[in-house]
Formats: C-alpha cells, sequence, structure tokens
C-alpha cells in the first residue's frame, strides 16, 4: 500500500544485502513541486519622537552649575537695534536667568573688558551659590562696557575650574557670550583642551553675538565641538536669547538597541523621526545623567517628559 518493498533475510550478509538496497532506493532523485507566492510588504512607517519639560517655567539644564562668561569688550558698545551692544546683552542674560534657569542651580559669573580701557583684564563678579540669581541679575546690570577694552577668551577660560572648585562633583556647564575674537594673545584652543581635560564633567557652550566673520564663526564652531558643546550665532536680541537659552538646556541622546547613537538633541527641539523599534534615552541635566528605556510604533508619536 506504501509503493515499497519487503525482504526476507536469513542471515547477517543477506542483511546487508538487503539494507544497502534499500539505500539505493532511499538515494534515488525524487521529484516535489515547489508553490511560491511573492508579495511585497512595505516596511512599517516610522514614528517620532519629542523630549520636552514639563514645566516651562522650570526647564532643565544642562548642568548642576552654570557658568556665565560675559564680554564687556569696547566693541560691545557699538549701536544695534535696541540699543548698544552691551545694553541688549545686559537684559537677555537677565531674561534668561529669570526664565530659563531654575533658582536652585548655582551660577557664576566672569567679565572681561569692564575694567579700563586697553585691559585685558578678566574678573569673578560672582561665586556661585544656590540661589544667587537676585545678585547675578544686580551684578549684570551694573557692567559697563569701556572703550578700547580687549577680549581675554583664553584667560578667562583658564579661570573657570578654580572658579567652579567646590562644584567639581557636578557638571558644570560653561556660557561663554562673545561679540569677538581673542585680542589678548591668548591660545584659546589650549585653554579649551586644558578645561576638558582637568575638568572631571565640563561642557563649553559659546553664544555669538553680532560675528560677521564666517572664518570665526567657524572657529568659534571648533573651539566649542573641542569642549563637547556647541557653538550658537545671534544677530539681534531675539536670535541672542533663543542662543542662550538653547546653550542652557538640557541634551539628550537617542540609542538603539545595540547601544550605538542614532539621534540627539536638546529639551523642547522639534519632534524629531524614529523607525519603529526599542530605544534608550540618556539626558544630561542639573541633577546628572538619566536613563529611561521607549518603545517606538508605527506612527507613534512619543513624548517623554523631563
Amino acid at each position: 500500500m506504501a509503493d515499497g518493498r519487503y525482504r526476507y533475510t536469513v542471515d547477517r550478509t543477506d542483511l546487508i544485502r538487503g539494507f544497502e538496497a534499500g539505500m539505493r532506493e532511499l538515494r534515488q532523485p525524487s521529484e516535489f513541486e515547489l508553490a511560491v507566492e511573492k508579495r511585497y510588504q512595505a516596511p512599517p512607517e516610522p514614528g517620532s519622537l519629542a523630549v520636552v519639560n514639563a514645566d516651562p517655567e522650570q526647564p532643565a539644564v544642562a548642568g548642576g552649575v552654570v557658568h556665565l562668561i560675559f564680554d564687556a569688550s569696547g566693541s560691545m558698545l557699538r549701536q544695534m537695534e535696541g540699543g548698544r551692544r552691551i545694553e541688549v546683552a545686559r537684559r537677555i542674560v537677565q531674561q534668561t536667568l529669570d526664565e530659563r534657569i531654575p533658582d536652585e542651580v548655582p551660577v557664576a559669573l566672569r567679565a572681561y573688558g569692564h575694567t579700563e580701557p586697553h585691559s585685558c583684564e578678566t574678573e569673578l563678579l560672582v561665586e556661585p551659590d544656590s540661589g544667587n540669581h537676585a545678585e547675578v541679575r544686580e551684578v549684570v546690570d551694573s557692567i559697563q562696557a569701556i572703550n578700547l577694552a580687549r577680549t581675554p577668551l583664553a584667560d578667562s577660560l583658564d579661570a573657570v575650574l578654580d572658579d567652579l572648585v567646590d562644584y567639581a562633583d557636578q557638571p558644570r556647564l560653561v556660557v561663554m557670550l562673545t561679540d569677538g575674537e581673542e585680542t589678548c594673545d591668548g591660545d584659546v584652543a589650549a585653554s579649551v583642551d586644558a578645561l576638558i581635560e582637568d575638568g572631571v564633567d565640563v561642557r563649553l557652550n559659546i553664544v555669538g553675538f553680532h560675528i560677521d566673520e564666517i572664518g570665526l564663526q567657524d572657529e568659534f564652531e571648533r573651539f566649542a565641538a573641542r569642549g563637547g558643546g556647541e557653538y550658537f550665532d545671534s544677530q539681534d536680541g531675539d536670535e541672542l536669547m533663543a542662543g542662550l537659552a538653547q546653550a542652557l538646556s538640557a541634551t539628550w541622546r537617542v540609542l538603539d538597541s545595540e547601544g550605538d547613537e542614532v539621534a540627539r538633541g536638546r529639551a523642547d527641539d522639534d519632534p524629531i523621526e524614529l523607525d519603529v523599534g526599542e530605544y534608550e534615552l540618556v539626558v544630561e541635566t542639573q541633577a546628572g545623567e538619566q536613563r529611561r528605556d521607549f518603545g517606538v510604533g508605527p506612527n507613534q508619536a512619543v513624548e517623554l517628559t523631563l
């Protein structure tokens, strides 16, 4: 019934021959029919991710302490819409303190150009301390740009670690506001390297104000990148406010299931597109590094709050 064969054996030799005959039958070619159905399935549509501050009035910042370096050199006396550059910068820095830096985050304030003509002096005007924003605002309001005063960027950076010595165990965010290049014969690149090499967790962001020279913008971008941060360009008060806000915002990275970085951004940036999958969000805030697992489905808009 099974279309097979039967063989009777009485000794070992017959058994071997019968087995070999059966194996020859098994090794014979066989014919099969294969039915194939071809169908295209489009990959799932990507989703999106937005990382936002839960409380816009208390945004997360990228450091446990913030160090502001304020330019009061002679070029800050130039006129622009809204007054002199120094006047606009003072207003924007004070507004930034009110709106972008939580009260409990200590702020250090260092300035240069505010003493006398041709000076390369840089001075720590306010030491970092929790709850010192009112003092910082008051001191910023009193800073006056001095004609012909110069721009000691390198010396200002060299002083940062001493300024923040009591906060060595926290992420330290340095925000340098300047409208021009180094004019005191300092080596800014070397100062940035020394700051990062000696600092445990230091990031440098540079906010340029009315810097029209493309070469200088590129140079500041390189300096900021060496310092683990970014360069933000601004040409008016609104752009300066936006640049300072970005320079202070908590940063985040997205890692895929293999641990590779696939995206990065800042809190309250526009949503980014992400393929369907499982990810880890790594956020750097004043409270340190925070991690969170999340998944993205097809066409799913994921919003994670800080």
